[in-house]
């Protein structure tokens, strides 16, 4: 090879636009790569900023769930002790008179004997 004609070529027209479509390869790519750094350090700092949101809402859930356990448990206490407080004393409040006057009708019967025995009433017995 001579080096007159490697200097020939730097010198031409084909040379330059080679080179022009390089540069301009170049810079794209150095966009694109900057683009794509720059979107992935986006993404990066949302996924950690869910995660952080995710633990705090975990914490959150669980000193809820704990006080509302706290809070069933006292209420089913009271609700046994005030239920066998009433049960105690129910027959002081209705009498026998009082009761034997309570008349309930035929049909509430039959349709409450029928729900019990998961039975359905026929037309016959309406």
């Amino acid at each position: 090879m001579n080096p007159l004609a490697i200097l020939t070529f730097l010198k031409s027209e084909l040379f330059k636009y080679i080179a022009g479509v390089i540069l301009v390869a170049a810079i794209v790519f150095a966009i694109y790569h900057a683009g794509e750094t720059h979107v992935q350090t986006k993404w990066n700092a949302s996924i950690a900023a869910a995660e952080k949101a995710k633990l705090e809402l975990k914490v959150k859930e669980d000193k809820v769930t704990s006080n509302t356990e706290i809070k069933y448990v006292d209420r089913v206490k009271t609700i046994t002790v005030k239920g066998a407080t009433q049960i105690q004393y129910i027959d002081r409040y209705i009498t026998r008179e009082a009761d034997a006057g309570c008349v309930i009708p035929k049909n509430v019967i039959m349709m409450h004997d029928s729900a019990i025995a998961d039975s359905i009433l026929s037309e016959d017995t309406k």
